[in-house]
């Protein structure tokens, strides 16, 4: 069952990219705060790749991951609490807009959406902080900025993914017809869960 809030957004596309290219790390850890926690997903030509923000700086996986440059990086997104900016290539560069959450009589919702990553690697070290996922036989490989522990994982259910990803839809009302539609999709957090903790989170949704 999907729970209700009124959150509403304010979408700001004047966003100062002069220096993005520059240095990626530093313009991301430069923004303003979006809550307490801040996360970076970024899709690149060569993979995915995972970062938070810690102590003023984008702290990065250390293995496994393709680096954070702009030849390669195709869209990424800095979210937190309260709000998301989101960078992605045109043919005529990179484009931004920033997203800042506010109370709205329209309202939105949150779904809880998983990742890949069906056990962690061991023998690989991503980091303080970091998880190396891996999910298939494909052997699809990506860390993520959370602690992913042992019990997170289950033998019962050997194909359950505990690292979930949130996301939160925004309505908007058309003033003419009064149909109501999503406006805009941000991310908002991310955590691990056991399966335990999953069916405990279903039986109070439902």
């Amino acid at each position: 069952m999907r729970k209700l809030a009124n959150w509403g957004f304010t979408a700001d596309t004047t966003v100062d990219l002069s220096t993005f290219t520059t240095d990626m790390a530093a313009w991301f850890a430069a923004q303003p705060s979006l809550g307490d926690e801040t996360w970076l997903l970024a899709y690149a030509e060569d993979g995915v790749i995972w970062g938070k923000l810690e102590h003023g700086k984008l702290a990065l996986p250390q293995t496994d991951t393709p680096p954070l440059a702009p030849l390669t990086l195709l869209e990424a997104r800095l979210f937190g609490e309260t709000g998301e900016i989101h960078i992605w290539r045109t043919d005529d560069g990179f484009r931004a807009c920033r997203v800042t959450e506010h109370a709205s009589e329209f309202g939105a919702f949150d779904e809880w959406q998983r990742l890949w990553g069906t056990e962690a690697d061991g023998t690989s070290n991503p980091g303080d902080g970091f998880t190396l996922l891996v999910d298939g036989q494909e052997g699809l490989r990506h860390a993520v900025p959370i602690d992913v522990r042992p019990h997170h994982f289950t033998k019962r259910h050997p194909r359950f993914q505990p690292a979930l990803i949130q996301t939160r839809h925004y309505f908007q009302v058309d003033e003419k017809t009064g149909v109501t539609s999503i406006a805009l999709s941000r991310l908002v957090s991310i955590k691990a869960e056991s399966y335990n903790e999953y069916r405990e989170r279903v039986k109070t949704d439902e």
